[in-house]
């Protein structure tokens, strides 16, 4: 055992002795100067691109509910598209609704013929369509009641 360490020992100092003995060369210095050309400076805009993996996502997101019910009758807009403040998304159609105004209209009709009808039974009184009384009342033949409606006729001013 004593002569393995010796020998271990031995080579070990050999090793280093032979690595330290030589000098490395250093590199001698160039002669030359280096060429160097000068551009002349140029004032531009220097442009950046980042490219970085996200998400986008809306600040806000609405549901939109109509205050009627009824049939989609054109589509204005689709999703994803940009809206702006009181735009027309949709227009709907209501059958509803159509056949009310019509009603309506017609109830208008029938009150303005009524309004003409009354202006006849009270223009031999001397009405004015100034909402003056009636000057004699209204005629005792009609017994105070509008044609076609249950109600009487009263002009007062």
């Amino acid at each position: 055992m004593k002569k393995t360490f010796k020998t271990l020992v031995c080579l070990t100092t050999c090793i280093i002795m032979a690595g330290c003995g030589k000098e490395t060369e250093h590199a001698s210095p160039s002669p030359m100067a280096p060429e160097v050309t000068a551009a002349k400076p140029q004032r531009r805009n220097i442009l950046r691109t980042v490219g970085q993996p996200g998400f986008v996502d809306a600040y806000e997101q609405s549901s939109i509910f109509p205050k009627i019910t009824g049939f989609i009758e054109k589509w204005n807009v689709d999703i994803g598209d940009k809206v702006k403040k009181d735009q027309l998304l949709a227009t709907l159609f209501v059958p509803e609704l159509v056949e009310e105004h019509r009603l309506k209209q017609a109830t208008v009709v029938l009150d303005k013929v009524m309004v003409e009808q009354a202006k006849k039974a009270c223009g031999s009184c001397g009405w004015q369509s100034e909402g003056r009384r009636c000057q004699s009342g209204p005629k005792q033949s009609s017994g105070g009641q509008v044609p076609g409606r249950g109600g009487s006729m009263a002009v007062r001013s």
